[in-house]
């Protein structure tokens, strides 16, 4: 009886530190998978050219697979906002002020306009 319970007792013991193990392990994971789109989120927005909807959904990924904010996944939103607010001026500044066409004048050709003759009265 008393040996039963031993052995139940060590079977739990193995149990959860197998099962703590494998925890572990599936956080290490979950925080390499975090760290690696956080870093293709950053060097999404470091590009010439960045697609804003796709650092976001890779931000929101991040944060779902590791849910304790780190220094990296606070320095990506903080770029992604700035690079918001940096496109939406750009956008502003070129929608306020379109690019004119200025025709150069020819004055060698212009011509002076005729005079209409006038009628005298008789």
């Amino acid at each position: 009886m008393v040996e039963r319970i031993i052995i139940q007792k060590t079977a739990d013991l193995l149990s959860s530190a197998i099962g703590s193990l494998f925890k572990k392990k599936r956080l290490m994971a979950a925080e390499k998978r975090s760290g690696k789109l956080i870093a293709e989120a950053i060097r999404e927005l470091l590009s010439v050219d960045p697609n804003l909807h796709k650092v976001r959904s890779k931000l929101i990924l991040a944060e779902e697979e590791w849910p304790k904010p780190t220094e990296d996944l606070l320095r990506a939103k903080e770029m992604l906002e700035r690079v918001m607010v940096s496109s939406k001026r750009k956008i502003a500044v070129s929608v306020k002020r379109p690019k004119k066409k200025t025709q150069k004048k020819k004055t060698a050709s212009r011509e002076t306009p005729k005079k209409r003759p006038t009628k005298k009265n008789k």
